[in-house]
């Protein structure tokens, strides 16, 4: 079953809707820039060569998502280059429970068919995937 859609808002104030993101592969991170495991997470996320290496030649997209709307805290250059830096403005996701979003940060790996194929994971468990899926 593919993972339920969901619009965002870019920081550049247009719409974005996840299953418009075309690639083999897409990580959403789900998160709250004021909290420390997001940061340290993102700043894994950021340092994997495994990632960048897929981000670079577009195997995989990376879409960070702030679940706390936006309000204040969405300074400048937040997310790394080459991420898609989101937020969930009136937090429905979290109030609808569109994902399972009961720890921060979260992440899900989808297919090119928006299916998940890691459901609240870690970096690791993300590089191992996608390193055994290239051979």
């Amino acid at each position: 079953d593919p993972a339920a859609d969901f619009t965002f808002l870019r920081r550049d104030g247009s719409r974005g809707r996840m299953s418009e993101i075309g690639a083999p592969y897409l990580l959403l991170y789900f998160n709250d820039p004021e909290c420390d495991d997001c940061r340290r997470v993102k700043r894994q996320l950021a340092e994997s060569p495994v990632l960048n290496r897929r981000l670079e030649d577009g195997r995989l997209r990376l879409l960070s998502i702030d679940v706390t709307g936006g309000n204040g805290t969405r300074e400048q250059g937040s997310v790394p280059p080459g991420w898609i830096d989101g937020c969930d403005r009136g937090e429905q996701l979290t109030r609808k429970e569109v994902y399972d979003l009961k720890a921060m940060p979260t992440l899900y790996l989808l297919d090119a068919q928006k299916r998940v194929v890691l459901k609240d994971t870690t970096p690791e468990r993300i590089e191992e995937y996608l390193v055994r899926e290239a051979r």
